[in-house]
């Protein structure tokens, strides 16, 4: 399924002021005030209404798109809140997954139960395994659902999983699915989301020319389909095609400037390509876009370190770990940067909070020892 260009059967009462903040269309401007502005119409809204609006979901789902862990709480609510159309509610869920945490797993493992098909859709999607063992235990199920929707999302899921991962009855379920999943997209392969779909399942199964084919031909039918782009890309960088990898994701940046993940890709591929200074750029501007990510931060500062930028390089250390205290990569780099740095004063700090995370483990007492001893 594609984004048709037509107009919404819905009626809705008109946004202006999210027109301001979100750019979405509103009826104002968009029919009877076309030379005015949604600023000029918002003005009038708040005049007549007041501050007060309504909530609206889309203002939400704009703050996870961004990466804003602000807008777990209002997700939650969303999704458990039965008078929301259960469209909505599938998409809240989705968005849940982008910020893993054990509150946000258990309401989605609840939420694979769901009477509605949309709902367990999404939560499929969304759920976060502790391992593959997980994974299969959880999904597998849903490779039996009786609807197709959800039936072709476990099989999804669970294809790019090592086959010898399954027991014989899961494998033959999962084959079945899989010859299934496969012919729901050849009967639609004019469509270029349908030929993506069909280049992801190849890719899972390891048949990685038809899968390169099939994202080509989706990017041929539609050149402005920037999954196709992004996923052929990924290919490339799998089989050490990295040139043609950049092209991909350049035409990306250049064509959907507003897809933050892509510079975070763009960064880590120039750093495997030994470009580090275009890799720091796409890295900061990832950052920018989403600053809620420490991985960002964390592989930025590497970045920064070995280009010898010791004060970006501390400032990129201390936001990671600011932002995940408890991840041990984080607090060892920057550990380590302080070290390196002869700064024992402030690595003895950082070594102390390991030590409080990890209060049996030797090494950290040791290294302490050893910085006082400095």
């Amino acid at each position: 399924m594609g984004v048709d260009f037509r107009r919404d059967h819905s009626m809705r009462i008109p946004r202006p002021d999210l027109s301001v903040s979100l750019g979405t269309p509103n009826a104002c401007n968009s029919q009877c005030h076309k030379d005015k502005t949604p600023e000029w119409a918002a003005s009038f809204t708040q005049k007549w209404y007041g501050l007060q609006k309504r909530p609206q979901f889309g203002e939400t789902f704009s703050k996870a798109i961004l990466g804003d862990a602000s807008s777990v709480d209002e997700l939650k609510g969303i999704t458990i809140d039965k008078l929301n159309p259960p469209i909505v509610r599938a998409a809240a869920t989705m968005y849940l997954g982008h910020f893993p945490s054990e509150k946000s797993n258990d309401l989605i493992l609840n939420l694979l139960n769901d009477p509605n098909p949309m709902i367990r859709n999404g939560a499929a999607k969304s759920f976060m395994a502790n391992d593959m063992e997980d994974l299969i235990n959880t999904i597998g199920p849903l490779l039996k659902d009786s609807t197709r929707l959800v039936r072709l999302s476990a099989t999804n899921i669970l294809s790019a999983l090592p086959p010898e991962q399954f027991d014989s009855i899961t494998k033959s379920v999962l084959d079945a699915g899989i010859k299934e999943y496969i012919e729901v997209m050849n009967y639609s392969a004019d469509f270029a989301a349908s030929r993506h779909n069909l280049g992801n399942i190849y890719t899972n199964i390891g048949e990685v020319k038809k899968a390169e084919e099939n994202y080509k031909e989706a990017i041929r039918i539609d050149n402005l389909f920037f999954p196709a782009k992004i996923n052929l890309a990924m290919l490339y960088n799998g089989n050490g095609e990295n040139d043609k990898a950049e092209i991909l994701l350049k035409d990306v940046v250049r064509n959907h400037p507003d897809l933050p993940d892509t510079y975070y890709s763009l960064g880590l591929l120039m750093a495997e390509k030994g470009n580090y200074n275009e890799a720091a750029d796409y890295l900061e501007k990832a950052a920018e876009r989403m600053p809620d990510r420490p991985r960002i931060y964390y592989n930025l500062a590497l970045i920064q370190q070995y280009l010898n930028k010791p004060k970006e390089a501390e400032a990129a250390f201390i936001k990671a770990f600011e932002l995940a205290p408890d991840n041990p990569d984080y607090l060892m780099a920057i550990i380590d940067f302080y070290m390196k740095s002869g700064k024992n004063e402030k690595a003895g700090k950082y070594v102390k909070e390991w030590i409080a995370l990890h209060p049996d483990d030797a090494s950290g007492h040791e290294l302490l020892e050893m910085i006082k001893g400095k």
